[in-house]
């Protein structure tokens, strides 16, 4: 180290220097001598300087290095430095000089005001004694601890200090003996702290490197707390471990991907034993295959680093092969000098399951409120819609952009337009708002004709209330229904009460539940004294048996229309006609009766004098038909002689004039016999005596052998007689003698108004309606039938001319016959016809028995003129 060296006079000018003066303050000598000392002293100081130096000189004495005599010196370039300074005054013939050494002690002053700077943060006290055992230095932490001033302690022997500070005897004297020693623990008094626990150490120091080691270091730690963290830390440790194990909490440490602690309870959770799982098993060891990727992701993030810590769920395995859900809780740490993974896991498999059926259940919850007819509004107190179903988006038409704000007012403000009265409607909903309690149930009208019904009510979780729900449904048809109902049954009312008909209702027990004035009118009795009488009380006896069997079918829902007598007050009789119907509620259970009522006792007197009336009618019908019977027997008897003895005359007379007086009587007897004959057949028909002789017969034959009888006929009036039989079978069952009768009367008919053109027979088989029918057709080309006689025509002794001027003869009794026995036969015959153009005559009969299967189709024919 540099060591400059200066002479200075008693007027401060330099006199002498070496050469490590020019090195340290870069000048050199000549720029020196002579010069004020003061030069080399920076500008602020020279004032105090040039004081501190005439007080020197004014009792110069020596002054070594390190006695505090330290000042700034300034070098040639105006850069400062610390400099350490020792002062001796020497006698020279020029008088009394002073040599000043400076030495630079900047970095040495540096590294002293680090050293202390290092000192001063040490926690431990330090205590620096020389050989003489004198202290040198104690640092800041000491007189903290100690609560003493440095410079009470500073230069005093260290056995008066140690004495103060309450160290025990031996720890002292192991210092004054200088023995060396280690982290030492002891306890003693301090003084203000009370027994505290430290650690000693001494050890020796060193000045400079060529010294020998006399100066030692006391080192005084204050382990009190320590002491006290570690017994705590034992004892956190005794109950974490008791914790653990008794916890029903799995708790897990996890170092290299296996289990380096786990608790009882997680052991328990998987099915294992504590010692079959640490050391031996890891994580995926008790995850399952599906979740495995995920729980590696998971420690490795927390392994690196990248999250400290995570909570999360997997599905485990345990060790009977079945499946768990766990929730685990895991942090890293730094243990043992290894980064590790301590948590908590838990069996959720409880949860997990509530938490499926709570979610089965909220979405059945969803589901409803979906598929239920009402619109579901709820919102918060604090008016802010919380949840609503679709239903109440299409009830109130609402668009999307407002229900997504949440905000029930801008909701409110919107469908205020819709309504008729939209003010009862808001204040409503402020005075709900404003009573959280209140429930509320009304009707809103809409101005398109909609009827809601609104229902509120508060929302509550438990106790509290947390909202309000609002339910709103389309009541507009029940509504209109009502209405409806109403006027029906204000109509009902004025029917009921105003109608000619008696109107009872009865209960399912036949106990009269209403009734109207006209039947009470009707049995004598006012209405009071019918309400709640049970109605069999107004029945004969003898008819109970009959009713009895009307109600069991009404109770199975069947109606009826029958006569029912009734007994009056009076004890009298009044008959009705009943039209009762079956009251059926919705679920289809009978309720009762419904019964109308018509006073027909007029209409039932008339009736049995119509049977009385009937009576005597069928009586001289009886005596009619039996004096027809005999007197047409009685009058043809004597006409067959007459006929014989006329058919004799007009074959032996030659004269033509007596001859045609024979034939006149033998027309006119045989159109008294056919008259005669028909009225017998009349009769037989009307008084049923005739009994139907079914049997084979050859239609064919029959209706071409009939056709020959007439073409005589037909020939004398110059008409054809022609027939078609289009038959696969021409032998049909059927009673022969009313066939022929049938058909004679017709064909004789046609030929009979027909002048010109022809008749024809045309028989067919048909079907119809599911039925084998034979249809025979008489068809002719003759003077026809006016519309307005041919209904007529089938009346007994009715003609369609008629009167003294009728062109043609008979009794109108043919088709009558004709129309009768084809009835007989179950079968129908009808007419078409026209005036001047012909008329065809239609039978059709049951066919029966088809015996041959050889198709028939023959046409016979009676040309005119020819046979």
């Amino acid at each position: 180290m540099l060591q400059a060296i200066i002479l200075v006079d008693k007027t401060g000018k330099i006199v002498r220097l070496n050469e490590h003066v020019e090195q340290l303050f870069g000048y050199t000598s000549q720029e020196l001598l002579g010069q004020n000392v003061e030069m080399l002293i920076p500008e602020q100081f020279r004032r105090q300087h040039v004081k501190d130096r005439n007080d020197y000189l004014a009792s110069p004495k020596m002054r070594p290095m390190g006695s505090g005599l330290d000042l700034f010196a300034q070098r040639k370039d105006g850069t400062f430095f610390q400099a350490d300074i020792s002062l001796t005054p020497i006698e020279t013939k020029e008088g009394v000089l002073t040599m000043a050494i400076i030495r630079d002690i900047t970095e040495q002053t540096r590294l002293i005001r680090f050293t202390e700077n290092i000192l001063s943060t040490i926690s431990s006290a330090l205590i620096a004694i020389d050989k003489d055992f004198k202290i040198i230095s104690v640092n800041r932490s000491f007189c903290e601890f100690f609560e003493i001033n440095r410079k009470e302690v500073e230069n005093k022997h260290v056995n008066e200090i140690l004495n103060y500070i309450g160290l025990p005897e031996k720890y002292r004297s192991m210092i004054l003996q200088r023995q060396k020693f280690h982290n030492v623990e002891c306890a003693f008094v301090i003084p203000k702290k009370g027994i505290r626990t430290v650690q000693l150490t001494l050890s020796g120091i060193r000045v400079a490197e060529e010294e020998e080691e006399e100066e030692v270091l006391l080192v005084i730690d204050d382990i009190t707390e320590r002491k006290r963290a570690e017994a705590e830390l034992r004892e956190s440790e005794e109950r974490f471990r008791l914790l653990a194990e008794s916890a029903l909490t799995g708790i897990y440490l996890i170092q290299d991907q296996k289990f380096l602690y786990v608790n009882e309870s997680l052991a328990k959770i998987f099915g294992y034993k504590v010692e079959e799982i640490i050391g031996k098993l890891g994580p995926v060891d008790l995850t399952h295959p599906n979740d495995r990727p995920r729980v590696l992701e998971n420690i490795k993030k927390r392994v690196t680093g990248e999250v400290q810590g995570l909570r999360y769920d997997f599905c485990g395995v345990k060790k009977d092969g079945s499946t768990i859900f766990v929730e685990v809780h895991g942090r890293r740490i730094e243990y043992g000098g290894k980064v590790g993974i301590i948590g908590t896991l838990v069996d959720i498999t409880e949860r997990k399951l509530s938490e499926q059926k709570l979610r089965d259940t909220l979405s059945l919850l969803y589901a409803t409120l979906e598929s239920t007819a009402d619109g579901i509004l709820v919102v918060n107190l604090e008016g802010k819609i919380v949840s609503f179903n679709q239903k109440f988006i299409q009830m109130w038409r609402i668009p999307s952009a407002v229900i997504a704000s949440g905000d029930d007012k801008k909701a409110l403000s919107f469908v205020l337009n819709q309504l008729k009265d939209p003010e009862s409607f808001l204040k409503k909903v402020n005075e709900l708002y404003s009573q959280p309690e209140a429930k509320s149930n009304d009707i809103l009208i809409f101005k398109d004709g909609r009827i809601f019904e609104r229902y509120s009510q508060p929302q509550k979780i438990g106790d509290k209330i947390v909202g309000r729900v609002w339910s709103f449904r389309d009541v507009t048809e029940r509504k209109l229904a009502e209405e409806a109902l109403r006027e029906s049954e204000a109509k009902f009312r004025n029917v009921f009460e105003t109608a000619n008909e008696g109107i009872l209702i009865t209960d399912e027990n036949e106990i009269i539940k209403d009734v109207n004035q006209k039947f009470a009118d009707m049995v004598d009795y006012s209405v009071n004294e019918l309400i709640n009488k049970n109605f069999e009380f107004l029945l004969f006896e003898e008819d109970l048996p009959e009713h009895n069997k009307m109600m069991s079918e009404r109770k199975k829902g069947i109606t009826g229309n029958y006569e029912r007598r009734l007994l009056k007050k009076d004890g009298s009789t009044i008959w009705t006609l009943v039209s009762a119907s079956p009251i059926i509620d919705s679920t289809g259970e009978y309720k009762g009766s419904f019964g109308m009522f018509t006073n027909i006792t007029e209409r039932k007197q008339m009736e049995q004098d119509l049977i009385v009336a009937k009576e005597k009618a069928e009586e001289m019908s009886k005596l009619k038909t039996n004096f027809l019977t005999t007197m047409s027997h009685e009058l043809r008897t004597p006409f067959v002689g007459i006929i014989g003895y006329a058919e004799l005359l007009a074959e032996s007379l030659s004269n033509p004039n007596d001859r045609e007086m024979a034939i006149g009587i033998l027309e006119g007897s045989k159109r008294m016999v056919d008259t005669l004959s028909k009225i017998l057949n009349l009769s037989k028909l009307e008084s049923e005596k005739i009994e139907l002789a079914f049997k084979k017969i050859d239609l064919k034959e029959l209706v071409e052998n009939l056709c020959r009888d007439f073409k005589g006929a037909a020939l004398q009036k110059g008409i054809s007689l022609n027939t078609k039989i289009n038959l696969e079978n021409s032998f049909i069952e059927c009673d022969e003698s009313l066939l022929l009768d049938i058909l004679r009367n017709l064909i004789s008919n046609a030929i009979i108004y027909t002048n010109k053109g022809g008749v024809e027979v045309t028989v067919n088989s048909l079907i119809k309606n599911g039925r084998n029918l034979l249809q025979i057709k008489v068809s002719d080309t003759g003077i026809g039938i006016p519309k307005s006689k041919q209904e007529i025509i089938w009346q007994e002794f009715r003609q369609a001319s008629e009167g003294t001027t009728r062109e043609f003869q008979g009794v109108g009794l043919g088709l009558s016959i004709v129309k009768k026995s084809v009835e007989l036969l179950g079968g129908k015959i009808h007419l078409e016809s026209e005036i001047e153009k012909g008329s065809v005559f239609t039978v059709e009969l049951p066919l029966e028995n088809v015996t041959s299967q050889r198709k028939i189709s023959t046409k016979t024919s009676i040309e005119k003129g020819h046979s």
